[in-house]
């Protein structure tokens, strides 16, 4: 399941639109939120042709730690939020926009190429990556907090194993902000 919420680059303090996509359908509903906060205060983005705006509509997604981060799920995902949202797209661009540990560069090196997280990230272009220094992130792998030490923590999965190999390096967790780009329903 990705969560997905509507706003502009330039932040939007007036009615939004969100929907909930999940991969067996689709429960979309108007609200009256205020999104402040959930867009970058960015001049523009660009890369291979593909660009950004400040004030340009963007789709933020979110993902939920429950569920199989699989490329057939985020992809239907990312198909239903396209159609909803398509009226805010007059030229058939659909954006989307992501911050979040699992865009992590780290991942590409520290997980197997089969990995659900390596294969969401792989969908993005990345437009930064920020350091994690207080290990905040952490409790979403090891489910408790990081305080420096990782002594107690588990090590039952591919990810906490990668993640306790990182942290015994002295690698600090990232965050990366990524954007997908698609048109009918592909990433371009």
């Amino acid at each position: 399941m990705v969560i997905i919420t509507l706003t502009s680059l330039a932040g939007c303090s007036n009615a939004g639109l969100s929907a909930v996509c999940l991969s067996s359908g689709v429960k979309a509903e108007k609200t009256k939120a205020k999104l402040s906060g959930f867009a970058d205060r960015i001049d523009v983005f660009e890369k291979d042709g593909k660009k950004l705006a400040y004030g340009d509509w963007v789709i933020n997604m979110h993902v939920p730690s429950s569920g199989k981060l699989t490329p057939k799920n985020c992809m239907q995902s990312l198909r239903m939020a396209s159609e909803f949202f398509a009226d805010r797209f007059p030229d058939g661009i659909v954006k989307f926009r992501c911050t979040s540990w699992l865009l992590s560069p780290l991942h590409q090196t520290c997980l197997p190429p089969e990995s659900g997280i390596r294969q969401f990230a792989s969908m993005f272009d990345l437009a930064s990556v920020s350091p994690m220094t207080d290990g905040r992130e952490l409790w979403r792998i090891f489910h408790r907090n990081y305080t420096g030490s990782t002594e107690g923590f588990p090590a039952e999965t591919t990810l906490q194993r990668a993640y306790l190999k990182l942290l015994a390096d002295g690698d600090v967790p990232q965050s990366g902000l990524g954007y997908i780009f698609m048109k009918d329903g592909k990433i371009i």
